[in-house]
């Protein structure tokens, strides 16, 4: 299990990325915490970051911002 700095870091890293893409902190942080994923059986960027699966995120979003997702 990570360690709670290790979380609280890709937390960070997640929310980060979804501002790029959104562009506004807000919607970004409402998104981690709100918004379920399809994709990830309907959980939440939080809930997966918090199973260890922040790299499964992060590439996610990076999928939007190739303009392969949404």
């Amino acid at each position: 299990m990570s360690s709670s700095n290790d979380l609280v870091a890709d937390e960070l890293r997640v929310i980060r990325a979804a501002l790029e893409v959104s562009g506004d902190a807000d919607k970004a942080q409402d998104w981690f915490r709100h918004t379920p994923l399809p994709c990830f059986s309907g959980r939440t960027a939080w809930q997966l970051v918090r199973e260890g699966r922040a790299g499964d995120v992060l590439r996610y979003i990076a999928s939007f911002d190739a303009g392969c997702v949404g």
